[in-house]
């Protein structure tokens, strides 16, 4: 297909025609569907890597989401999770986005007769280099790409404030795309290499992923795709490829399975003893270790704080912050001692709401930060919902 034949679904939920460098109209569903692929907007995703533990597809697709859970701020179980391993010397890379998030893309690329073939977060059309962090400036929104699949999104000094310290952290030059000079700071302003870019051009343009970065895989791949994307084989090519592998899939499985029998023997074995050591408890199902662990982890964080505990300072200290909050309404608040990272729910009726800036002069790093509108009735002021993750850099 042409390069620039994409759809772009912005942070609002409209969705943009790279061809036409407008929003789609509304198409008829009375003729077969577009096959496109397209991009969505990186304000939607969590971006994590990290060295996986052991090197293998099926140890890595039950360890690494754990390792990434601690940074979302739902539950595991409501995330649609995308993994890419790109070699043994490298970070294994996740991103994740709610189930919820997905559908509503999919139903809303239905209603304008789009069939997706492939849908990536848009931060990704960022170049990668390992030498430099890629950034993008806009009006409304700021992207930075820190590594092949990473990177974070942002607005104002948040956004380079953060920049700065990745690649102060990472020991990496900057380079920025934006949309005007005068968007970027004094101090960033050596780091623009091209200005006048608009985000939906520049997308149109952009090389779409390695295809292991597509979101839609597991229940999302689109029903009814166009069969030229699929592999054709033969009714004789499959007997045949069938018989080549059958021999060596069962030799190896054999050799695997007893292998693995003993080493899971072994864990068991050594799991239970640790657990009895730890917490002075039987247990004899190995399958609810994790969540007796989880249990008797939350009793020990249930303990009550005192004036001159760690978490009692925190929870002060965010207190006289929320009050300077501008018509602020705390709903939900996670603090545990043993953490220096804080998970925070509360309303406002600014959409840019100052605790950011607030946050981050009293030594708190912003690790997350999402915002949704409240669906109000008529007539009433606008109210919006923050979810934060933050962490005490002191």
């Amino acid at each position: 297909m042409e390069t620039d034949n994409i759809f772009f679904i912005d942070p609002q939920g409209q969705v943009f025609s790279g061809s036409m460098r407008k929003k789609f109209p509304a198409i008829s569903t009375d003729i077969p569907p577009m096959h496109l692929s397209g991009w969505v907007a990186s304000e939607w995703f969590n971006f994590f890597a990290a060295k996986a533990p052991v090197y293998r597809k099926q140890v890595v697709q039950k360890t690494m989401p754990y390792m990434m859970e601690e940074y979302l701020l739902e539950p595991l179980d409501n995330y649609h999770l995308t993994i890419i391993m790109s070699g043994r010397t490298k970070p294994v890379s996740i991103y994740a986005t709610a189930h919820a998030k997905v559908q509503e893309w999919m139903q809303l690329l239905e209603t304008i007769n789009i069939a997706p073939t492939g849908l990536y977060p848009d931060l990704l059309a960022l170049p990668h280099d390992d030498r430099y962090i890629s950034a993008y400036v806009g009006p409304k929104r700021s992207l930075a790409r820190t590594g092949e699949y990473t990177g974070f999104c942002g607005k104002g000094k948040l956004f380079f404030s953060l920049l700065e310290e990745e690649a102060e952290k990472h020991n990496k030059d900057i380079q920025i795309l934006t949309a005007k000079s005068s968007l970027v700071p004094k101090q960033f302003q050596k780091y623009v290499g091209r200005d006048k870019i608009e985000w939906l051009d520049f997308l149109s343009q952009a090389q779409l992923p390695n295809i292991d970065a597509n979101l839609l895989h597991s229940q999302y791949v689109t029903k009814g795709q166009s069969k030229d994307d699929e592999f054709k084989i033969t009714p004789f090519k499959g007997v045949a490829l069938a018989a080549s592998f059958l021999l060596l899939v069962l030799l190896a499985d054999v050799f695997n399975i007893m292998t693995y029998k003993s080493q899971t023997n072994e864990i068991h074995v050594r799991s239970k003893e640790l657990y009895q050591q730890m917490f002075g408890q039987q247990i004899t199902d190995i399958s609810q270790l994790r969540n007796r662990v989880l249990i008797n982890l939350q009793d020990i964080a249930g303990d009550s704080a005192t004036d001159d505990s760690d978490i009692w300072r925190k929870l002060k200290g965010l207190a006289d912050l929320l009050r300077e909050c501008n018509n602020c309404n705390l709903l939900e608040f996670k603090l545990t001692s043993d953490s220096k990272r804080v998970s925070l729910v509360f309303e406002s009726r600014e959409e840019e709401s100052n605790m950011p800036d607030l946050l981050n002069s009293e030594g708190w790093r912003t690790l997350s930060w999402k915002t949704n509108v409240v669906n109000t009735p008529a007539g009433f002021f606008k109210v919006y919902t923050h979810k934060a993750v933050i962490e005490n850099r002191s």
